[in-house]
């Protein structure tokens, strides 16, 4: 979560003070420092409000589909390879006639 997240979805447990004056949670200096045990827990609240809107889907190759997926990009790598290799002779022929 970045800190403009969190001032926007948490109010009071930003960087910036909160509605009531009270510095929050991410600081906006250089320096660090141990937060209250309230202001964790305002920040643990605000994750778990923020984690039930947002979800991470993660995909996994099998590992059976490994070499497959290797030739698949090798033969992207060299095909995109050999059309950059025939547009550079292309153009240095025609700038040499």
């Amino acid at each position: 979560m970045t800190a403009q997240f969190v001032q926007s979805a948490c109010p009071g447990v930003g960087g910036g003070p909160s509605a009531n004056g009270a510095p929050g949670v991410l600081g906006s200096g250089g320096s660090h420092q141990q937060a209250s045990a309230a202001a964790q827990n305002r920040l643990a609240a605000c994750g778990a409000k923020a984690a039930a809107k947002f979800h991470e889907v993660v995909t996994y190759q099998p590992a059976s589909r490994y070499w497959a997926l290797q030739s698949l990009e090798l033969a992207i790598v060299l095909g995109v390879a050999l059309i950059l290799a025939g547009l550079c002779l292309s153009w240095v022929r025609r700038r040499l006639s």
